[in-house]
C-alpha cells in the first residue's frame, strides 16, 4: 500500500492559526467589544490579591458616617442636617484631624445654622466641600451645583463627587478630573460649546497633601483603583461617636472623609441607593458606598498605590506578537501537548499579570490573552490536527480500498501502527498470479485498448481477493501479489487463499466469455510461509509489502505452471490442515531455481463438495508413485492412461517427457523422484 500526505502544507495552516489568533485578540482588545474582558481582568487581580493576603489599608484616611436620621431628604439633592454636621466638625477639629473631605452637597441655605457652620469651616482651614456635576450621555455637562456661597467661601476648596461608573455599576477607574466635559454657553444669543475639566473630590484633597501629584498627573496614562478588600474595610466611626473617637485620638493627623455610608435613598431615582456601587469582588459581595470609594481613591493617591494601564500601543503590539506565537506554536503540537502547553502558558500569563500589577503597579486586560487568544489558538491546533488526521484517515481508507476488502479497511483504519515504517515476521499465505501469454496479447492491441482490458481484468481479479478478505500488496504489470493473515491475523488464511485462487479461475472463465475479449489464462502460485511484513519507504511515501524466501517461492510456483501446463499450484505448506476443504493432487517434488530444498507441489482442482474426484486423478497418482520408485515403465503406462481420460492433462505430458530424458542418464540410488527446474 502506498500513501502520500495530501493535506494542506503545514506552513499555511500554521500561519492561518496565527492570523486567526491575532484577529480575535485585536477585536477582544477593543474597549467597547471587550469591555467585559477588561472588567474581569481587573476584578480577578483584586480578588487574587485578597485571596493571597488580605491587604491592610494604609494609615492616613478614616471615615465618619453621618447617620440617616440626621439627613433630610429632598428630591435630587444630598443635604445633611447642618447642626449635626457642625457638631462633627467641632469634634474633628478638637481631635486633631489634618483635613476634612465632605462627601455631601450643602447647596441650599439654612440661615439659622450656616453662619456658625461657616465659622467652623474657616476655623478648621482644611475642609474640602463636595460639588455635584450633572453629566448626560456623550459627556455633555448639563449643570453644576456647589455649596451655598457662604459655606463655599469659608471652606478651603471644593471638588466634584462624581465617578466614572462602568456598565455593571462598579467603580474601577481613578479619575483625577472629570475630563473633556462639554458645556454649552449662551452669550448674547450665541451658543458656544466649551470643553472643561472638573477636579474630583479625592484629587483636590490629595493634592493639598501632595502637591507633587500635579506633575505626575500631567504625564499619566489611565489610572485604576486599588481596593483594600471588600466593603467596610476602611477605618470608620459614626457621627454620634465622634466625640469619643476624638478623645481616643482616632482622628489625629488623619484626613477624615465625612459622608453617608448607607447610600442616598431617593425613591424617585433608585430604590437601592444611587450612591452605592457594585463591588469588583463579585455581584454577591457587599456594595461600596460612595464615601468608601472616595476614601479608597484618596488613599491610592496619597500612597501612590493606584494601578497604571499599559499604553494602548503596547497592548496592541503584545496582542499581535502573542497571537503570532500562540497561533503558530500550538499548531505545531499535537492536541494533548498543545493542551498542556496552553494550560502552562495561561497559568504563567495570569501569574505574570498578578506580579506586574502588585509589584510594578501596571495592569493590562490579560484575559484577552488567557481567555481568548490561548483558547482560540488551542482550538485551531486541535481543529488542524483533527482535520489533518481526518484527511490522512480518508487517504488511508482510499489507499487501502485498492488492496483490501471494505470489511478489512474498516478494521485496519483503527490501527495507527499501520502508518509506521518497519516490519515483523509473520506466517502468511501468499498468492502470486500472472496472465499466460500476455506479451502476445499486448502485441495484438494498442495501448489504450490494452489498458482498458487490464482494468477490466483487475476489477474482477482484485474482487476475488477482497471477497476472501485478502490484501492486494502489489500489481506488477499483469501480475498480482496478494497476502492473507496480514496485516490482520486470520486463522483460516490457507483456506481463504485457496478459495481466492479457485474463484479467480472461475471469474476468468466468465471474463473470457464476454464478446470482444481475447481469451486469457491466469497462472497462480500459492504458498504459506514466514515472511517479513510491514512498511518500506520514506516518511511520506511507503509501501506495505512482504519480503522473504516464502514470497519468492510463491512466484516460482506461478512460473512452474507454464512447464506443467497447470493453472493453480500450491505447496504442501499452503494446503496444510485444509485437505478436507479442497480437492487437489500431488504433482511430485521439485527443486526450483534459487532454492536448495525440495518442494512438494500440488495442483488445486476444486473446492470440496463441488462433485466427485475426477477419474483421471487416480491413474496419475499411481503413475507418480511408480515414477518416484524408478518404475518408469509402470509410470509411463499410468500417465498414458491419464491422458486417455484427460487428453489436455499437462502434468501427465510433463512426466512422459521427463521419463524419456531420465532413461538416457544414470540416476543415483538415493534419487527419490525430485525434479530440478532450471528456469525461473
Amino acid at each position: 500500500m502506498r500513501t502520500r500526505a495530501s493535506t494542506p502544507p503545514r506552513g499555511i495552516t500554521c500561519w492561518a492559526g496565527a492570523l486567526l489568533t491575532v484577529l480575535v485578540g485585536v477585536v477582544a482588545l477593543n474597549p467597547v467589544v471587550g469591555s467585559r474582558l477588561r472588567q474581569a481582568s481587573y476584578d480577578l487581580l483584586q480578588i487574587w490579591r485578597t485571596l493571597l493576603s488580605v491587604p491592610r489599608p494604609p494609615d492616613g484616611v478614616v471615615i465618619v458616617d453621618l447617620e440617616p436620621q440626621y439627613r433630610r431628604r429632598f428630591p435630587m439633592t444630598n443635604l445633611v442636617e447642618r447642626v449635626h454636621l457642625a457638631q462633627v466638625l467641632h469634634h474633628l477639629k478638637a481631635g486633631g484631624a489634618k483635613a476634612v473631605v465632605l462627601d455631601a452637597l450643602l447647596s441650599d441655605e439654612d440661615p439659622s445654622v450656616d453662619p456658625g457652620l461657616a465659622q467652623l469651616l474657616a476655623a478648621h482651614g482644611h475642609v474640602v466641600l463636595g460639588s455635584h456635576a450633572v453629566v448626560e450621555s456623550g459627556r455633555a455637562l448639563r449643570s453644576i451645583e456647589t455649596a451655598n456661597p457662604l459655606l463655599l467661601a469659608a471652606a478651603a476648596t471644593n471638588g466634584f463627587m462624581e465617578f466614572r461608573r462602568d456598565s455593571d455599576g462598579a467603580i474601577r477607574e481613578l479619575e483625577p478630573v472629570l475630563g473633556r466635559l462639554q458645556l454649552r454657553v449662551t452669550n448674547r444669543g450665541i451658543v458656544t460649546t466649551v470643553v472643561t475639566n472638573l477636579p474630583t473630590l479625592s484629587w483636590v484633597a490629595a493634592v493639598r497633601e501632595r502637591p507633587d501629584l500635579t506633575r505626575v498627573e500631567a504625564r499619566r496614562s489611565r489610572w485604576w483603583l486599588t481596593y483594600y478588600g471588600g466593603a467596610r474595610r476602611l477605618p470608620h466611626t459614626n457621627g454620634t461617636d465622634a466625640a469619643a473617637a476624638a478623645a481616643a485620638g482616632f482622628f489625629r493627623n488623619q484626613i477624615v472623609v465625612v459622608g453617608q455610608r448607607h447610600g442616598i435613598n431617593d425613591p424617585g431615582e433608585c430604590p437601592t441607593g444611587f450612591d452605592t456601587f457594585r463591588s469588583p469582588y463579585g455581584a454577591a459581595a457587599r456594595r461600596y458606598d460612595g464615601v468608601e470609594v472616595h476614601a479608597t481613591a484618596l488613599l491610592n493617591l496619597l500612597h501612590g498605590q493606584w494601578l497604571r494601564e499599559v499604553a494602548p500601543w503596547l497592548q496592541l503590539l503584545g496582542t499581535v506578537l502573542a497571537g503570532v506565537g500562540l497561533g503558530w506554536g500550538l499548531s505545531q503540537c499535537r492536541p494533548w501537548r498543545a493542551l498542556a502547553l496552553a494550560a502552562g502558558l495561561g497559568t504563567a500569563a495570569a501569574a505574570a499579570a498578578g506580579v506586574l500589577a502588585w509589584i510594578g503597579r501596571w495592569w493590562f486586560p490579560w484575559l484577552v490573552l488567557v481567555g481568548v487568544q490561548i483558547p482560540v489558538a488551542l482550538a485551531w491546533a486541535v481543529f488542524r490536527h483533527s482535520t489533518r488526521a481526518y484527511l490522512e484517515n480518508r487517504l488511508l481508507v482510499r489507499s487501502l480500498s485498492l488492496y483490501l476488502s471494505p470489511q478489512q479497511v474498516a478494521r485496519i483504519v483503527r490501527q495507527p501502527t499501520l502508518l509506521q515504517r518497519g516490519g515483523r515476521q509473520q506466517l502468511v499465505s501468499i498468492l502470486a498470479s500472472d496472465i499466460a501469454g500476455f506479451s502476445r496479447i499486448s502485441e495484438r492491441m494498442d495501448a489504450e485498448d490494452l489498458m482498458a482490458l487490464l482494468n477490466r481484468y483487475y476489477e474482477g481479479a482484485i474482487d476475488c481477493v477482497h471477497a476472501t478478505e485478502g490484501t492486494v500488496v502489489k500489481l506488477i504489470g499483469d501480475a498480482i501479489f496478494a497476502l492473507w493473515n496480514a496485516p490482520q491475523e486470520q486463522e483460516d488464511h490457507r483456506a481463504r487463499a485457496c478459495r481466492a485462487a479457485l474463484l479467480l479461475r472461475e471469474r476468468l472463465g466468465t471474463f473470457n466469455a464476454q464478446p470482444g475479449t481475447l481469451p486469457m489464462r491466469t497462472r497462480v502460485g500459492l504458498h504459506t510461509g514466514t515472511a517479513c511484513v510491514g512498511n518500506v519507504g520514506s516518511a511520506d511515501r511507503f509501501e506495505y509489502t512482504a519480503v522473504g524466501e516464502a514470497v519468492n517461492l510463491a512466484f516460482r510456483l506461478e512460473s512452474l505452471n507454464k512447464q506443467l501446463g497447470t493453472d493453480i499450484l500450491a505447496t504442501r505448506d499452503a494446503l496444510k490442515g485444509i485437505h478436507l476443504q479442497v480437492v487437489s493432487r500431488c504433482l511430485g517434488h521439485f527443486r526450483l531455481k534459487g532454492f536448495d530444498h525440495v518442494v512438494e507441489v500440488h495442483e488445486l482442482i476444486q473446492l470440496a463438495g463441488r462433485g466427485a474426484s475426477p477419474a483421471w486423478a487416480e491413474p496419475f497418482a499411481a503413475g507418480l508413485h511408480h515414477f518416484q520408485r524408478h518404475e518408469f515403465d509402470l509410470a509411463e503406462r499410468a500417465f498414458r492412461q491419464t491422458l486417455s481420460l484427460r487428453p489436455e492433462d499437462g502434468p501427465a505430458r510433463f512426466y512422459l517427457e521427463t521419463l524419456t530424458a531420465l532413461r538416457l542418464v544414470p540416476l543415483p540410488p538415493e534419487w527419490a523422484g525430485e525434479i530440478e527446474i532450471h528456469e525461473k
